[in-house]
């Protein structure tokens, strides 16, 4: 089957406006984040270093391929990109990477802990469960390698200590996932940590959501104990 790639015109398109997206819901601040669109076998436009996600135009950007040269573009890649790559080239079927510190994400990203509740529909259907990685320095050959073990079976990731990473078959997927985790992070911090109580799933239940969510092609990395 012949791969379909957008051109670097959509590909800018599309990574200003989900940059606006991050920026709009608060998942971003100052600088943070970064964001990536595969173009071709072994190429991809990233966020260039130090830009607001919330302010990009068409120079905010640079083309490079997977062994991280720069072929286009300004300024300097993100400190990220090997960890973008890394993503795409674990799994061929991957187009499009988000990088972010949404705050209930990152929370738990912080706390060391996975999202694993038994408690939220949309959380199971969707994740199942959303691992949570050793810290490793961000930027770092280290954090790139991290990732790779979750790839295949995942489609976001709690990086430790650090922040959220998600990705999909195009970049509006990658931020849908984005958006759906904090929402999953939320309704956890809210029943487990604010009220205090959670009414739980039956194991039937479970195993029921996560079936519906297969066939939604959703990828699970586990069942919630």
């Amino acid at each position: 089957m012949e791969k379909k790639y957008l051109t670097d015109d959509e590909a800018i398109e599309k990574l200003i406006l989900t940059g606006q997206r991050m920026y709009e819901r608060g998942f971003v601040a100052g600088s943070d984040g970064n964001l990536s669109i595969r173009v071709d076998d072994d190429k991809l436009w990233i966020t260039m270093s130090g830009i607001s996600k919330g302010h990009m135009d068409k120079d905010s950007f640079v083309k490079v391929d997977f062994k991280g040269n720069k072929l286009f573009g300004k300024g300097k890649s993100s400190s990220e990109t090997m960890m973008h790559i890394k993503c795409y080239e674990t799994d061929d079927t991957v187009r499009g990477v988000v990088h972010a510190h949404s705050p209930y994400g990152t929370a738990f990203a912080c706390a060391g802990l996975p999202l694993d509740a038994r408690n939220v529909a949309e959380g199971i259907l969707q994740f199942g469960i959303v691992p949570c990685t050793e810290f490793a320095m961000p930027g770092t050959e280290d954090l790139a390698m991290s990732i790779i073990p979750y790839i295949k079976d995942n489609n976001a990731l709690l990086l430790g200590n650090h922040g959220v990473l998600t990705w999909g078959e195009d970049i509006l997927k990658a931020y849908m996932k984005l958006e759906a985790l904090e929402f999953y992070a939320r309704e956890i911090m809210l029943t487990r940590y604010v009220i205090g109580k959670e009414r739980l799933f039956s194991d039937e239940d479970v195993d029921t959501l996560m079936e519906i969510g297969r066939k939604m092609g959703s990828k699970q990395g586990g069942r919630p104990s």
